[in-house]
């Protein structure tokens, strides 16, 4: 399969990615702009990557983030969170789901959990 380069996503520091297909979706194209916004290293070890991993890595990633946000979340309250918990894993076969009360710092990946799973 021939690789071709993608634009550079706007706004991303980073050099453009190598797509399959010549162009990733605006989902995807998403998905690398979060995992930009909430973690710049990952970030860099995620573009380094073969472009057969590169895409599920940054999902896995944004996903575990979404998860960890739950977890972390003081403001989401005990009878609320610890049913979501166990399982969290559900929401991204959920094309439509996603939590809107979160008040913390990486909310954006709840918010925004039904781009993740698309």
């Amino acid at each position: 399969m021939a690789l071709s380069a993608c634009p550079a996503l706007p706004g991303s520091q980073w050099p453009p990615l190598l797509c399959p297909q010549g162009k990733i979706s605006d989902s995807l194209s998403t998905c690398y702009q979060h995992l930009d916004q909430t973690s710049r290293s990952f970030a860099a070890a995620t573009r380094a990557l073969d472009v057969e991993l590169r895409h599920a890595a940054c999902i896995f990633y944004l996903v575990l983030r979404a998860l960890d946000t739950t977890e972390d979340d003081m403001s989401i309250s005990l009878e609320t969170k610890i049913p979501m918990l166990p399982v969290f894993h559900n929401y991204q076969y959920q094309p439509e789901w996603r939590y809107m009360e979160s008040k913390a710092k990486d909310k954006q990946m709840l918010e925004d959990f039904s781009t993740v799973s698309r």
